[in-house]
């Protein structure tokens, strides 16, 4: 085995990497894949290329840890592109590696050559080739984690050349001056009614705990759902810029005086807009993550301690749990009532299945629905694509959280979408056992698509799924499956579910017609 491989393994170890995905060659990466497997970190061969990577994101997201994944190069890397997207998008510390090139191999070779540094570079933070294992993989772990974290490439040939470009710099550290930092101080002191909106942030840093204190309303992004426990009484929901008059949002924020928005960016929300009221942002990254909310007040915090004093400053200040409450559980009321709908679904799995390690949930309306239904106790207990709204990720990063953890059941939640991009990764929930419920949500059309064009005489065609029954082939990849088309046959197999013994996999019928309306008045 080359000595770089066995170091760069090393590395790997030493920065955190406790898993692999991907699909491999015969030369570099499968020596990188042995050498890992002999230091105790597994790997796990997946359908294809973008699921592995998007697998390692969800991965890193659920044991916080770096995440990683392997291909070959050329079409390979080519494949893993759409991953790196979606890491991307939900700021997904992540580190690929690719076979390539090195500079000594003769330029006729054309075989699978492609320029892997100009095919990742609108997706990853940093791109590097090996150069000094050690060193290579400690610095691009590091940009990979700092703010904003997000996915790094690493081209692997057994020569000693390396080189690191950055394109993502992590910002300076340094504060605003004290002149923004007074103006925000009176803008917290004059308000009687402030609401909070915290971003993805607070999951990453320890002020984020001290949200669970205050006694004003506090929403989060979709990507920080969990931070505060959605159960506890001034916990607003889901904040996302598009709620309409049923929403927490719409109900509440009118009634505001003040906005505090903790890393509050327009990367986590649909719309970023003015609010009725001024809003104050306090974030750790400079840039234009505030544009197009218009805030009265834009301070950049050096620290966590900014955020410590703000918070303190909140607690003493108190209103809204009526209103929170009132809104939280008429939305509830409005998506999970009697019909047979999806949130009907999320109800009696708060229920039947209280002991949920995580939810992971697709993109699509069955998504809004779990946004405002299923109340998430921790940051750790939700997973879906928030920025990007990636249809297909659900599968792939279902199975990498319960490889992170195998303690509790994991839910994953697809629709009529989704559930095919990457159906052929269900045999590895099968070979590894994993305490895995795949749900299917089916109107037998992409709903969220065919509700809300205004195309006048769309095509129906474009937005119907032929042949949307999914159970009977899930059957054949020796994963238990069945239809369900009421809520007794859905509480029946939820209590009949072992979820030690291995995955289940529920096929959830529903009329398009009243699929199709269940988001009026929300979104």
């Amino acid at each position: 085995m080359s000595e770089r491989v066995a170091q760069l393994a090393q590395a790997l170890v030493a920065e955190g990497v406790r898993a692999l995905f991907g699909i491999p060659g015969s030369g570099l990466s499968l020596e990188l894949i042995t050498a890992l497997e002999g230091r105790g970190v597994p790997f796990y061969a997946t359908s294809h290329e973008g699921a592995a990577v998007i697998m390692a994101g969800a991965y890193a997201r659920r044991s916080g840890t770096l995440g990683c994944a392997i291909s070959i190069k050329g079409p390979g890397l080519a494949n893993m592109l759409g991953g790196l997207l979606v890491n991307c998008y939900e700021q997904l510390p992540t580190l690929s590696v690719a076979e390539a090139f090195g500079p000594a191999a003769a330029a006729s070779r054309m075989h699978k050559r492609l320029d892997h540094e100009t095919a990742t570079r609108a997706f990853t933070k940093a791109y590097a080739t090996l150069g000094d294992p050690r060193a290579t993989v400690a610095t691009l772990a590091g940009i990979a984690r700092a703010e904003i974290p997000g996915p790094v490439h690493l081209d692997l040939f057994d020569e000693d050349a390396g080189v690191t470009q950055v394109r993502v710099a992590p910002d300076s550290p340094g504060a605003d001056g004290e002149g923004k930092w007074s103006k925000l101080r009176g803008l917290l002191a004059r308000s009687h009614r402030p609401v909070v909106i915290a971003g993805a942030l607070a999951g990453r840093r320890s002020w984020g705990a001290r949200l669970a204190g205050l006694r004003i309303p506090v929403f989060t992004t979709l990507a920080a759902k969990g931070v505060l426990d959605e159960t506890a009484p001034f916990a607003a929901g889901v904040f996302t810029g598009d709620g309409r008059a049923l929403s927490p949002e719409a109900r509440i924020l009118p009634a505001a005086d003040l906005v505090v928005g903790l890393a509050l960016r327009n990367l986590e929300v649909l719309s970023a807009k003015p609010f009725p009221c001024e809003l104050a942002i306090v974030d750790v990254v400079a840039g234009h993550t505030a544009d197009g909310f218009a805030p009265a007040c834009l301070w950049r915090a050096g620290g966590d301690e900014s955020f410590h004093d703000i918070l303190e400053t909140l607690s003493g200040k108190e209103w809204g749990r009526e209103q929170v409450l009132e809104s939280t559980a008429g939305v509830r009321r409005h998506l999970a009532g009697e019909d047979w709908l999806p949130g009907v679904l999320y109800r009696q799995l708060e229920q039947e299945l209280p002991a949920i390690g995580c939810l992971v949930v697709d993109t699509g309306s069955f998504c809004t629905v779990a946004e405002h239904v299923w109340r998430a106790r921790s940051v750790a207990a939700f997973l879906c694509s928030a920025n990007g709204r990636s249809m297909g990720t659900a599968l792939p990063s279902a199975i990498a959280a319960a490889l992170a953890d195998r303690t509790a059941p994991t839910v994953c939640v697809v629709g009529d979408g989704g559930a095919a991009m990457y159906a052929a990764d269900l045999k590895l929930a099968v070979a590894e056992a994993l305490p895995v419920l795949f749900l299917l949500l089916s109107d037998g059309r992409y709903g969220s698509v065919a509700d809300a064009t205004s195309v006048v005489g769309a095509s129906r065609r474009a937005t119907t799924i032929a042949r949307p029954s999914w159970f009977r082939a899930v059957e054949a990849l020796e994963c238990p499956a069945e239809q369900v088309k009421d809520e007794s046959a859905f509480v029946t197999a939820l209590r009949r579910w072992d979820w030690r013994s291995g995955p289940l996999f529920l096929e959830a019928v529903f009329d398009a017609e009243r699929y199709a309306t269940m988001l009026s008045g929300v979104r």
